[in-house]
């Protein structure tokens, strides 16, 4: 039993790296290679897209004793190729997401067609958007769009999969689980105080500041109607 669960890892060992060295070949990754290993990479791929040369590359880059021209030459014969097709590839995934993604929910072509720079870039790589704020939240994963009641639900079925001594796992769910019911709590309150605002506009022709005016008179009155009634009685009249 020992032996196979012995042989068992190693293979799934040699499968992982073999998968890796695939995917390295794939995106045209060398392990070796002072450029594909550099923060600049994509830098010196578009200055030699645009022409320019070596030398002129780690000016511009000031690359001096960092990347030497051979590094670049070498870069550029035997890995640049497949980078450009994996580059090519990943955009053109992008783009089929992204009309996905307009499809199933409209409102969101603006974060990917107007000045939102690094949207597109987080929603495929990091966050997911949430149809509740307009925004991508962490919650959510990755090129996911999300109702909050969808949230909710896949939080709840996250917590109940794990075993009840797993508590980190469980622990981790139950914040989140908190943290998105706070998180509709405010959004809904936000919201209610804005219809308001708008409706105490349209009475009384006056703007209100609901969190100065309104909200201490309804904690510290303990939320009395009548109190609350003679207050918009009194704005009634000096209208």
């Amino acid at each position: 039993m020992l032996d196979n669960m012995k042989d068992l890892k190693e293979i799934n060992e040699k499968t992982d790296k073999l998968k890796i060295k695939y995917d390295n070949k794939r995106k045209g990754y060398g392990t070796r290679c002072k450029v594909c290993n550099s923060s600049k990479c994509d830098e010196i791929e578009d200055l030699r897209e645009k022409g320019y040369s070596y030398s002129k590359i780690i000016k511009e880059l000031k690359l001096k004793d960092v990347i030497s021209q051979m590094s670049l030459s070498r870069h550029f014969t035997f890995h640049y190729k497949d980078s450009k097709k994996y580059k090519e590839y990943k955009a053109l995934l992008e783009e089929k997401a992204i009309l996905k993604a307009i499809e199933y929910y409209p409102p969101i072509k603006p974060y990917f067609m107007e000045d939102y720079e690094d949207f597109t870039e987080t929603f495929f790589n990091h966050y997911g958007f949430c149809t509740m704020n307009q925004y991508l939240c962490h919650i959510i994963p990755e090129k996911k769009i999300m109702y909050p009641e969808e949230v909710l639900s896949k939080l709840e079925e996250k917590i109940n999969s794990y075993d009840y001594h797993d508590t980190i796992n469980r622990l981790k769910f139950m914040e989140h689980l908190n943290s998105c019911y706070n998180c509709q709590f405010m959004n809904m309150q936000a919201n209610y105080n804005t219809l308001f605002e708008i409706v105490l506009k349209q009475l009384f022709d006056k703007d209100f500041d609901y969190e100065k005016e309104i909200t201490p008179l309804l904690i510290d009155e303990d939320y009395n109607k009548e109190v609350l009634i003679n207050f918009f009685k009194k704005k009634a009249k000096s209208k």
